[in-house]
């Protein structure tokens, strides 16, 4: 849990709008899909000019599967595609807060707000990559080394509710976590745990608000690795780098 010894190389502007780009597009496609029961032309419409646009712009860092999505006709894809879509925008606002496109801190619990945020500033059709990437804003090494951090704490929090709460290991490592983290300040603690931004303990969150901040931070984590440089691709970055 030591960012100290985690040697953090950013990627270049370019690389960190682009991808951030496509993974709106991708939140924007699922957007749609949701559309398109009000106004399946419009829907439609907006549809292709989006995956347009993607193909001319936004290739070098697509894959097949979100070529697919984004080919796919409104009202077809199904409740797997349409959440691969959800998630893009969890981790495109992720890529957003590093680049200066979401200025508040990264809720633990998302109520869509840096989603919104980052949909807003990312380029969409029919704006160029290469005339946006002046704005990018890396923030300093040291904020993305405490927020990569913030996600891999939370990310191995919760990693021990797939364990025996019982275990005493578990416990034990936890005790002394909580001790750095409060030191650091890194994560609000409340009755010898993690807690939510509202201070509200992780072991008292419903089932559903476990799974979700899970889902979240294990999103968020996989973005900040890949922004402080970590796998070569965006497929193959390690969730907890060596």
């Amino acid at each position: 849990m030591d960012d100290d010894s985690i040697d953090i190389q950013p990627r270049p502007p370019r690389e960190l709008l682009g991808r951030a780009a496509l993974l709106a597009a991708l939140g924007r496609r699922g957007l749609i899909e949701g559309e398109a029961d009000a106004d399946p032309i419009t829907a439609e419409t907006d549809r292709f000019d989006l995956q347009a646009w993607v193909r001319v712009e936004l290739s070098v860092w697509m894959s097949p599967l979100d070529l697919h999505i984004l080919q796919a006709p409104v009202g077809s894809l199904t409740a797997q595609e349409e959440a691969y879509c959800a998630d893009a925008l969890v981790s495109a606002s992720t890529i957003g807060w590093c680049i200066g496109a979401v200025s508040q801190q990264l809720p633990m619990l998302s109520d869509g707000t840096p989603e919104h945020g980052v949909l807003a500033w990312t380029p969409a059709p029919w704006t160029t990559i290469r005339s946006r990437v002046r704005l990018v804003r890396l923030r300093s090494d040291e904020d993305l080394a405490r927020e990569r951090e913030r996600w891999e704490l939370i990310v191995w929090r919760m990693s021990l509710f797939t364990n025996d709460a019982s275990l005493p290991d578990d416990e034990a490592a936890l005790k002394e976590v909580l001790v750095e983290v409060a030191t650091a300040g890194l994560l609000p603690i409340s009755y010898d745990d993690f807690a939510t931004d509202d201070g509200v303990p992780f072991r008292e969150l419903a089932t559903d608000f476990q799974e979700q901040l899970d889902a979240e931070a294990t999103l968020r984590l996989h973005a900040m690795n890949w922004v402080c440089g970590f796998g070569r691709e965006w497929e193959d970055v390690p969730l907890f780098p060596d």
